[in-house]
């Protein structure tokens, strides 16, 4: 019984977690394109330098700085759609996580109520031989 409680706690607390990583997930959504510009800006433009950096060192010297700069604003766009899309296969993969977790949670809780149940047909029938063992008893004395 007990362990059916914490099923069904775990249970709650799965759905919480997932609910309030949806509302953060919504939020995300409806604050990036307002703020795309400002506050990614940055991220972005480090990644562009990163990934910059081996096509860069494979250019002659006069060649790299000169084409460093269109290098990394082709970066920033392209490894801006592959991290929405990463966030959201992220996303994805964690409600299938959270999903399987809550499903096993239900099975689990299933299976403990079915032990239980098992139990207790187990113990009333421990007694009923335990009952049925003594009348024999009384009978064969008798």
């Amino acid at each position: 019984h007990e362990a059916a409680l914490m099923a069904a706690e775990e249970l709650q607390s799965l759905r919480a977690e997932a609910a309030a990583e949806a509302e953060a997930n919504a939020r995300a959504a409806e604050a990036s394109p307002a703020s795309a510009g400002a506050e990614e800006a940055p991220a972005q433009t480090l990644r562009a330098e990163a990934s910059a950096v081996p096509v860069a060192s494979e250019l002659p010297p006069s060649a790299e700085e000169s084409s460093h700069e269109p290098a990394a604003k082709a970066n920033a766009g392209e490894n801006c759609a592959p991290t929405d899309e990463e966030e959201r296969r992220c996303s994805v993969e964690w409600q299938r996580l959270l999903s399987e977790r809550e499903t096993t949670a239900r099975e689990l809780g299933r299976t403990l109520e079915q032990i239980e149940e098992l139990e207790a047909l187990l113990e009333d029938r421990r007694v009923e031989l335990q009952l049925a063992e003594k009348r024999w008893g009384r009978e064969r004395r008798s």
